[in-house]
């Protein structure tokens, strides 16, 4: 299976064999979408969200990839975000943004640990990576 998403807020679940589309997750209206990725487990999808036009929508949301619904959401990022990796062992994931900073995000609760913000103070941040 793979996950899209799209500047137009589509985010879908994918079989690879069939090519065809088994779920659409309900995104945020016209939000768009900077990066996507799925847990190792295959249970959760989490989606880090542009910042810079709609400054009401979250950041990032983690969402339950069987049921399609959101788990959690944050607004921490008040920028664009840019990418999103998970750790190997699917409890954490690390973002970057367009403000030049990092942020880990602890994935059962949704909060992002304060101690592990990054801030590099000269450029955005384009690519994390574990």
């Amino acid at each position: 299976m793979a996950i899209t998403a799209s500047w137009d807020g589509a985010q879908i679940l994918w079989n690879l064999v069939t090519g065809k589309e088994i779920k659409r997750f309900k995104g945020i209206d016209n939000a768009k979408i900077k990066s996507i990725t799925v847990t190792p487990d295959g249970k959760k999808v989490i989606a880090i969200y542009n910042k810079e036009t709609y400054l009401n929508y979250p950041s990032c949301v983690i969402w339950d990839l069987k049921t399609g619904e959101a788990i959690k959401k944050s607004f921490k990022h008040n920028v664009a975000g840019g990418d999103l990796v998970v750790t190997a062992d699917g409890k954490n994931a690390i973002s970057s943004s367009e403000n030049n900073t990092c942020i880990i995000w602890d994935l059962e609760t949704g909060i992002w640990d304060l101690g592990f913000l990054l801030r590099i103070v000269t450029t955005e941040i384009i690519h994390v990576c574990f």
